[in-house]
C-alpha cells in the first residue's frame, strides 16, 4: 500500500508533462512528405493553448502565427510570423487593456546524427520525420512581449484608462514637487572650514 502511494506521488509530475505533450501534438509537422519548396502553416492560439505552459506570463489571448516552411534537401527553415493581442493590467493604471504583439522569428533546423539546440538552429537526428512547433510558438509570443504592460491612451482615447487612478498619480506628481527637499534645510547651514 505504501510503496503503491509514493508511486503515484511521485509520477504526478510527469502526468503533467504527459498531458502537455498530448494537447501540443497538434502542432506537430510531418515534413517527410512534403515535397520541397514552400509550405504555410496557420495557427491561432488562445487561452488555451497558453494554459499548456506552466506559469504563463500570457493567458487571455488572440494570437495569429502564420509559419512559412521551406523545405530545401539538407534542411528546414521555418519563418513564424506573429500578430495579435493579449490582455494584461496596465501598468499605469491598473485596467484590464490589450496589449498588441506582433514579431518574426526563424528557425533553422539541420539533419545531423546527434540532435541538439544552438541559438536560432535546431539539429535533428535523420531518421525523425516530424517536429513539434509548440514550445517555439509559446517562446517566441513570451520573447514579443513589452517590457511594460502600457498602451498610448492619448491615441485611444483614453477609453481604456482607469481616470481615477491616472487622476491620483497626477496629484501625488504636484504634492511631491510642492514639498521641499530635505536637502533644501541644509541649505541655510553656515559651515566653516578649519
Amino acid at each position: 500500500m505504501v510503496f503503491k502511494a509514493i508511486n503515484l506521488y511521485l509520477c504526478r509530475p510527469f502526468e503533467k508533462v504527459l498531458y502537455v505533450m498530448d494537447h501540443l501534438n497538434v502542432y506537430s509537422i510531418s515534413f517527410k512528405g512534403l515535397k520541397e519548396g514552400l509550405h504555410q502553416f496557420d495557427y491561432k492560439l488562445n487561452e488555451s493553448f497558453f494554459s499548456l505552459f506552466e506559469n504563463s506570463p500570457i493567458n487571455e489571448s488572440d494570437i495569429d502565427i502564420v509559419l512559412a516552411l521551406d523545405k530545401k534537401s539538407n534542411m528546414l527553415v521555418l519563418n513564424f510570423d506573429i500578430k495579435g493581442t493579449f490582455k494584461a493590467n496596465c501598468d499605469r493604471c491598473i485596467n484590464p487593456i490589450d496589449i498588441p504583439l506582433s514579431g518574426n522569428h526563424e528557425l533553422l533546423i539541420k539533419f545531423s546524427e546527434e540532435a541538439q539546440e544552438k541559438d536560432e538552429v535546431k539539429y535533428i537526428n535523420f531518421s525523425e520525420t516530424e517536429i513539434n512547433v509548440g514550445k517555439n510558438l509559446f517562446e517566441y509570443c513570451v520573447l514579443n512581449m513589452p517590457m511594460s504592460n502600457r498602451i498610448d491612451c492619448e491615441d485611444n482615447g483614453f477609453k481604456y484608462c482607469n481616470h481615477d487612478i491616472l487622476d491620483r498619480l497626477d496629484s501625488s506628481i504636484g504634492e511631491e514637487e510642492e514639498k521641499s527637499s530635505v536637502w533644501d534645510n541644509l541649505k541655510g547651514l553656515d559651515i566653516k572650514d578649519n
